[in-house]
């Protein structure tokens, strides 16, 4: 019997603006990612239980509740899933609390470097939620960008 051909790791973009998505699911993509979207809401519960992804990727705005409720229902829900924030530069700092709060994996501010964002996916289905344990500098700020 030939081998099973390993699958392509799962990435969800959440709520991000439609062309940032469009840009960073064609780098993922071609990255050898498998990449699914959703705006939030009834989308993100269809798109997220059809299966489960790997990492995920979304906007995380202290200024909209929604978002961060969003956050910390999937982290309860799903706490070893690493999930990578992207924030405006003049949330950066509510947002880097939220970091804390949230045991997010890593924050970018935008406009997000895409190859920064490939590397730090990268980092997280590597070592996941484990290198929080193991480092003495958090993970989300070795790659945050100030």
């Amino acid at each position: 019997m030939p081998p099973v051909p390993p699958t392509k790791p799962s990435i969800l973009l959440l709520a991000l603006d439609p062309v940032e998505r469009t840009a960073i699911r064609r780098a993922l993509e071609s990255q050898g990612f498998q990449v699914r979207e959703s705006a939030g809401g009834l989308t993100l519960a269809l798109v997220f239980f059809a299966e489960v992804p790997e990492v995920l990727i979304t906007d995380v705005d202290a200024a909209d509740p929604r978002e961060i409720e969003t956050v910390r229902l999937l982290r309860l829900g799903f706490p070893r899933i690493p999930i990578i924030g992207c924030c405006r530069a003049a949330e950066a700092r509510q947002s880097t609390e939220a970091i804390r709060r949230l045991g997010l994996f890593a924050m970018f501010v935008k406009p997000v470097a895409v190859s920064d964002l490939i590397i730090a996916v990268h980092a997280a289905l590597t070592h996941g939620l484990a290198a929080f344990a193991s480092t003495e500098t958090p993970v989300h700020e070795r790659w945050a960008r100030p």
